[in-house]
């Protein structure tokens, strides 16, 4: 077997834990000399869940069958999402791995370097459906802006649980930039991504979350900012 991935096994021990794991119709799979050739993570994680998983089971496989085992396309959480008919899946799925991961972790969703599977994501999603909502009105406030869909869909999301009021009028001035003065936390992020280049990647993504983060909380506590700079202390917070 491949080597043990312990994070992918202790994902998948809290989806067992959680009631959450789906058994796919892949069997846990046994060569003809009874060596295990798929399946050890999902073992390994049932052993740390401690829980009952139902699982089929396959025996008496070639050999040389796990050398030609996961060369199948992944399916993407958007791809799933789009075939239960959900709308704007991309901004959707990616806003639902940064609140997914935001609260699993507790501290920051800035250190969140982990995956998120399509179980917990459609849970995550039925727990909170306004995060449609938000995924809906994120393409149109991220056009032009510097800010991804998904990060303004997450960060609309979580901003609305914190004051829905607020919220819109933080995104209505950041959309349009009416009456925006000298000092005001809106103007100060729109003309900081209006002059920087962040790029691409997961470190670029989760800055922009940080700016967004820093600027809404200066809003809506009535606190002023004149220049956006951010700090090693503004890269850890919750949304």
């Amino acid at each position: 077997n491949r080597g043990q991935n312990q994070r992918w096994v202790d994902e998948m021990a809290s989806t067992m834990v959680a009631g959450l794991f789906i058994n796919t119709g892949n069997p846990i799979k046994f060569d003809i000399d009874g060596h295990l050739v798929d399946g050890q993570h999902r073992l390994l994680a049932i052993i740390k869940a401690n829980v009952t998983i139902d699982q089929d089971v396959r025996v008496g496989l070639p050999r040389n069958a796990q050398y030609h085992m996961d060369n199948g396309l992944k399916r993407s959480n958007a791809q799933a999402f789009a075939m239960e008919g959900e709308k704007n899946t991309s901004a959707l799925s990616a806003a639902l791995r940064l609140m997914v991961l935001n609260d699993r972790l507790g501290t920051s969703v800035t250190s969140a370097q982990g995956t998120v599977n399509i179980t917990e994501a459609m849970a995550y999603l039925a727990a909170h459906p306004r995060m449609r909502d938000s995924a809906l009105a994120a393409p149109t406030i991220a056009r032009g802006s510097g800010v991804s869909a998904a990060v303004v869909a997450a960060c609309h999301y979580a901003f609305g649980r914190q004051d829905a009021a607020k919220n819109e009028q933080f995104w209505y001035a950041f959309t349009t930039g009416a009456n925006l003065c000298e000092g005001s936390p809106v103007l100060a992020l729109r003309e900081y991504m209006k002059h920087n280049k962040l790029g691409a990647g997961g470190s670029a993504l989760l800055k922009r979350v940080a700016l967004v983060n820093k600027a809404w909380v200066a809003f809506k506590n009535g606190k002023e900012i004149k220049s956006l700079r951010i700090a090693e202390s503004d890269m850890t917070f919750t949304l």
